[in-house]
Formats: structure tokens, sequence, C-alpha cells
């Protein structure tokens, strides 16, 4: 990592620095007083405005004096990745020395951290790259939300398999990283939502066949029918909570009116109807289905019957097209359009 001088957050000062930069501490009082700056932590002081993730990060770094950076689950909260079931853990941030430390909800580490790992964001925050940082989540967070990091990093963020697994091998021997290493390999961007992540990991967790993920259907003669959210060769089709999804298509056309319901209703049975009329079989699923051990071994046992059965499916099946990240795009620093608060 660079030194402590040279990751100091430009927003995040002290009074001590804001003398230095020319502030008298009346001035310094009269600008606290009318809201021009903010306490972010005793003795240290943002402007108004600042992100409260970026004020969370940048007081803490500040407060700490050490030569750290922001890293695991807070790290990819910052990238803008999917929130871990369980909500945001506490506050980690990574040094390369020192003592490690556990309290008022901040947790610091201690592990070799390269310059070549570690970014800002755009008020300065450093941070760990997007593939340290999915590497440490794929080691510490629980399997499922880990796999959902991973598959929206490789989507959304352009993160490349070849970046993560570089980062996984400068991590070997490290706690966690064999599991992280079949968690990498299990990662996919063509999944688009954490859900059809956590069906993943659950499939492979209770020995179900692994399906192709945002498949095109059509006829013989190549018109389409649907796409759909996992094929199995076999020509069984999954869909993952089709009741959710079904009221987001409501959102997106004005409203979940009983009159809009009712048509999305009509227009999905038409749809599962056509899927089925191409001889494919039709499994459906919600998030209790995989994210609990017993449901998802019902659902384990009930997939790999139906992948059992003979059937004759007469149709086409094609991944479909997904749009892939800019090289130019959000995967070289946290970006906070992309974050929850």
């Amino acid at each position: 990592m660079t030194s402590q001088e040279g990751i100091t957050p430009p927003l995040a000062r002290t009074r001590a620095q804001l003398r230095d930069d020319g502030a008298s501490d009346h001035e310094i009082s009269r600008r606290l007083h009318n809201g021009r700056l903010i306490a972010l932590r005793r003795g240290i002081l943002a402007p108004p405005g600042l992100h409260p993730l970026d004020a969370e990060a940048a007081a803490a770094v500040r407060a700490l004096r050490r030569d750290v950076a922001v890293s695991h689950a807070h790290a990819a909260r910052l990238w803008g990745l999917p929130e871990p079931r369980a909500g945001w853990p506490p506050l980690a941030v990574t040094a390369v020395t020192g003592p490690t430390r556990r309290r008022d909800g901040l947790h610091v580490l201690v592990a070799p951290c390269s310059d070549e790992e570690v970014t800002r964001d755009p008020q300065g925050v450093p941070v760990t790259t997007l593939a340290r940082t999915v590497a440490d989540c794929l080691r510490t967070l629980p399997p499922a939300d880990a796999l959902a990091m991973a598959d929206a990093a490789l989507r959304r963020l352009g993160l490349s398999t070849n970046d993560l697994f570089i980062a996984l091998y400068r991590q070997r021997g490290w706690p966690g990283v064999v599991r992280a290493r079949t968690l990498g390999g299990l990662a996919s961007p063509r999944r688009e939502t954490p859900l059809e992540s956590w069906s993943a990991w659950a499939f492979h967790d209770c020995a179900v066949r692994a399906p192709m993920w945002q498949v095109d259907l059509a006829t013989a003669e190549g018109q389409f029918v649907g796409r759909v959210d996992c094929w199995w060769p076999a020509g069984v089709v999954g869909e993952a909570d089709g009741r959710t999804k079904m009221l987001l298509a409501a959102a997106e056309q004005g409203g979940a009116t009983a009159r809009t319901l009712a048509e999305l209703v009509a227009a999905e049975r038409r749809r599962e109807q056509a899927i089925r009329d191409l001889g494919a079989e039709l499994v459906r699923w919600e998030a209790a289905d995989v994210l609990h051990s017993g449901r998802a071994l019902d659902l384990a046992r009930r997939l790999n019957r139906t992948l059992a059965e003979r059937r004759h499916f007469i149709g086409r099946a094609h991944p479909a097209h997904t749009p892939q990240p800019s090289p130019e795009g959000d995967h070289l620093r946290p970006n906070p359009a992309l974050r929850g608060a």
C-alpha cells in the first residue's frame, strides 16, 4: 500500500490540517455552526453532502492514522455489489502492518495488500480493487451471498474471471480460499439477479446438474417463444420467482393494478403453454426454496427426478445475448451512482 499521507481522503480533514490550509479556529467553528462543515468523527471534519458511505469510510480511515484500505463487504458496498441477506456487516479495513482491531463498529484486519490491489473512490477514499474485494468476500461471506456478488461484478462491472483468480492465487493458504476458488469457478455473468446466484449455489450444494442461464427458446422454425432463467438440455426449464418478476413488470408498466396483474398473469400462462408445447417441462421456485436447506433438498430431488425423465423437445435453445460492460466502464473504480445508502 501507499503511505498514509498518500491515501488520506481529501475531503476528510482534521482541525490541524484545516489550520495548515489557512483557516483559523474561529472560521472552522463558524463553518461547523452554519453547516458548511460537519463532524464525521471526533476531530474529523468534512463538507456536507458527502455520501454516507464515503463519510463513514473517510472518517474511519482518517481516524486510524494507519495505512489502510476499505475492504471486504464494505468495499463491496462501495462498488455497488448486492447486499448480503443478513445486511451489511460492520466497516472493515485492511492494513498491512500493526494489530488487528474489532470495536466501535470497525474491524481492522491485517493482511498483505499490494499497491495494485488498492484504488480510490471518487472522493479519494482508498478501497480494495474489484478483484481483491470479490476475492475477500468469496472467502468470508456466506456462499450464496458471495456468489451473488461475484456474478454481479462479472456482469455489471466488467470483472474478468482471470483477474479474480489472480487475486485468489495471491491469497493461497489464507482461511477460506479453497471454498472461494470453488465459488469463483461457479461465478457467471449470465445470471441477472441474486436469486439466480443463490439458486446456482443451491444446485451445486445439492448435486443438481448445472443449467445454462438466460436462454432463448424458439420453435423449430425459429419463431421466438421466450427467454428463460435456466435451461437443461434434457428439455427442462427453470424459472426463479415468477411472482416477483410479475410485480416488477407491473411496476414498469405503471403500477400493480388488478387489470395490469391480470394481463400479466394471462401473458405468462400463454408463454408457459408455448414452452410446454415445445415438449419442455417447466419448474418454478422462489427464494425460500434455495435458501433453506430442507427446501433446497426438496427442490433438488424434484429437479433431479424431472431431469431423469425422457421427453422430446422439438424447439431450439440458444444462449441469450447479454450486454458486455464497456472496457472504459465502472470496473475501474467504485461508482457512487451504483451504491445503496
